[in-house]
């Protein structure tokens, strides 16, 4: 885990395989992450008229980082007032909370694709 997310406290830790998991940091405030930089490489390589080769890496040197983001205003939050429908949608919509996540990066992943372009049969 980066040293910049060790002082936050942790909502629990998603398994990577083998003996490595990664730490959620638990936000409850508004806050930060903190910065990233993410690299990909792509190339290809044309194989004749009709056929091309490409292979791209996604997180190049494999970032171990964090991102976050706003999913919207819940109308389903705990009311001060009771105003709440039976379905628990809440009728005063001062009281609506904020809806965010956390997440952890996507790993490195590498994508290879083979494009052919068929030729056009030519008529008699």
């Amino acid at each position: 885990m980066p040293a910049e997310l060790q002082s936050f406290p942790t909502a629990g830790t998603i398994s990577t395989g083998g003996n490595d998991s990664i730490l959620l940091p638990r936000f409850r405030q508004a806050g930060t992450v903190p910065g990233f930089a993410v690299f990909t490489l792509r190339t290809s390589v044309r194989l004749g008229p009709d056929a091309v080769v490409s292979a791209q890496v996604n997180n190049l040197f494999n970032a171990r980082y964090f991102s976050a983001g706003r999913l919207g205003v819940s109308p389903f939050a705990p009311s001060v007032l009771g105003a709440i429908g039976p379905g628990g949608f809440n009728y005063k919509s001062t009281e609506w909370s904020y809806t965010s996540f956390v997440a952890p990066g996507a790993p490195r992943a590498l994508w290879l694709t083979i494009t052919y372009a068929m030729p056009t049969p030519v008529a008699d």
